[in-house]
């Protein structure tokens, strides 16, 4: 599937949700995307949308993996590029390029935040007996996110835990930062 049919296709989240899967006990719903020639995925559950490549604005002073905000639905979302935060090698953003935007749980909080990946692939289902534990990885950001993975017969894929994304030491920098920008 290309990232434009899957945008046209998983832009109403809303629908997503309420169209019943054959999610049960054995089986998940998650999006693929691609990053850096590899695959990763997150639960549906946590997907509030999904954005072609848009301006973000900038904000300065936020860490480096922080690109900036996007004003979604009068909320305003950080949005991290993985890429650096992976320590991947950056490219440029193209017409392919997409922000997953996503509900994360930070300081017994609900927050949206926007990951922007190189491309939509997929959308399948997992069975946790498929499920295993992610390699090791010498970069401590990513092996924070990536817990698990799912490799078959067609690809190996990585699955993401949404609720590391936003870790404490990140929350606390950009609540600051809002903070000291609103006043």
């Amino acid at each position: 599937m290309t990232t434009k049919y899957l945008l046209s296709h998983v832009n109403d989240v809303n629908l997503i949700k309420k169209t019943p899967h054959k999610v049960t006990r054995e089986k998940a719903l998650y999006l693929v995307f691609t990053l850096a020639a590899e695959n990763y995925a997150v639960d549906i559950t946590r997907l509030n949308g999904v954005k072609g490549w848009a301006a973000i604005t900038p904000i300065s002073e936020t860490p480096e993996n922080i690109c900036g905000i996007l004003n979604i639905r009068e909320q305003i979302v950080p949005i991290i590029d993985i890429r650096k935060r992976f320590n991947l090698k950056e490219i440029p953003y193209s017409s392919i390029t997409v922000v997953i935007i996503l509900t994360v749980e930070a300081h017994n909080k609900t927050h949206s935040v926007g990951l922007i990946v190189d491309s939509l692939s997929e959308m399948i289902y997992l069975s946790p007996d498929n499920i295993e534990p992610a390699p090791c990885y010498r970069n401590p950001e990513r092996a924070k996110v990536v817990t698990h993975q799912v490799i078959n017969e067609r690809q190996a894929v990585m699955l993401l835990n949404t609720d590391h994304i936003l870790h404490n030491k990140l929350f606390s920098k950009l609540n600051k930062l809002y903070r000291s920008k609103l006043n």
